[in-house]
């Protein structure tokens, strides 16, 4: 992608869609057990350093340019239980799809940031090379549309709450439902989820994880189900 049409992309930005995407990944990574390393901005706040980064790529004597504007986009989280653990959400809104080049070059700067995980949200998709990459490192890296972080789709009405089983609750849950006449647990009993799953995605839940579900009924009672996650049938070989 040309520098003049780089700088196009960062100018046609939807900034209050902007705006949306940032702090829904703000509430992902608190629902995950994330603290942001620097505050969290409010709309307005967040729009004027941005609008100040586009000013400065105007500016000739500046040395703000359009990766620097992105570099600066990027969002830090460190794990609550677990201060060492970090992890970086880096953002690409250029028009371009995220290439290998650009694997590498945020591959160097999660290594610098010394983060463990990774997640890039992106405006328009990425190489099938790269998005073989991106699962291989499984739940250590995630790749986001833009369009999948506008709205919280955990806020959604329709959507119950979903909560990952403890160790001791998944072996109590498949000893109850899942052990057959031979004595041994059949997990396969259990309806699966997939972590394509706009639910497994936000939680980052991974192959093997129990998921309670829990939906209220009309008459005051809850209805509780569960949830194997797993691959897609697609990929279910890896």
């Amino acid at each position: 992608m040309s520098e003049n049409f780089a700088v196009e992309s960062l100018h046609n930005l939807d900034l209050n869609r902007a705006y949306r995407i940032y702090n829904t990944v703000h509430e992902m990574m608190q629902d995950r057990g994330y603290n942001p390393l620097k505050p969290k901005l409010n709309k307005k706040a967040w729009i004027s350093r941005y609008l100040g980064y586009l000013a400065e790529i105007e500016d000739e004597s500046s040395e703000m340019g359009v990766f620097e504007v992105i570099d600066n986009m990027t969002l830090m989280f460190s794990y609550r239980e677990k201060r060492k653990k970090k992890l970086l959400v880096y953002f690409h809104p250029l028009d371009s799809k995220l290439c290998q080049n650009d694997m590498n070059y945020i591959h160097k700067l999660k290594k610098s940031l010394k983060a463990q995980r990774l997640i890039i949200v992106v405006n328009n998709n990425a190489t099938p090379k790269v998005s073989s990459v991106l699962g291989i490192l499984g739940h250590h890296a995630q790749l986001f549309s833009e369009n999948e972080l506008v709205f919280n789709v955990t806020k959604h009405q329709l959507v119950p709450k979903h909560e990952r089983a403890t160790e001791e609750e998944k072996e109590e849950t498949l000893n109850t439902y899942t052990i057959l006449p031979d004595g041994k647990q059949h997990p396969a009993l259990i309806p699966g989820m997939f972590t394509t799953d706009p639910i497994a995605k936000y939680y980052n839940y991974e192959i093997g994880d129990l998921i309670n579900i829990s939906r209220p009924r009309g008459d005051g009672f809850v209805d509780l189900t569960f949830r194997v996650v797993t691959y897609p049938m697609a990929d279910e070989k890896k």
